[in-house]
């Protein structure tokens, strides 16, 4: 469950201005690729690095997007650490939106928007 967390996390932050859900979605397995989804990875990257890779992986949106979200990507892999995933985890077996809610407000860029994207893709991943 954590990879679907992170992963769902990384497209709603990504799905903003213009961008859709979809659209973003249809780049994921380019994102993996290029090392995006793996966050201990991604702790280890510079802004540049990032934002290289963003566009790399398909995310191509220009110089000042792109820094924009390797902004925000690194805030999220430093907050979403792999005892914050586990914990997380536990708050969706135990139903408890309120705390998940925080760690995701504590995260660069993630506002009412991408939270209501995330749970619509959270909500996709429960269906049998």
């Amino acid at each position: 469950m954590t990879d679907s967390i992170a992963e769902n996390l990384l497209i709603a932050l990504l799905a903003v201005n213009n961008w859709s859900l979809e659209r973003v979605f249809d780049v994921r397995g380019p994102l993996r690729d290029v090392g995006l989804m793996d966050f201990e990875t991604v702790r280890a990257l510079s802004e540049d690095e990032v934002a290289d890779r963003l566009a790399a992986g398909g995310y191509a949106r220009g110089e000042y997007m792109n820094r924009l979200m390797a902004v925000r990507i690194l805030s999220m892999a430093t907050v979403l650490s792999t005892a914050e995933l586990a914990r997380l985890s536990e708050h969706f077996r135990e139903g408890r939106q309120d705390a998940i809610d925080a760690t995701l407000n504590s995260i660069k860029g993630v506002g009412p928007s991408v939270r209501r994207s995330f749970w619509a893709l959270q909500g996709l991943q429960k269906q049998p």
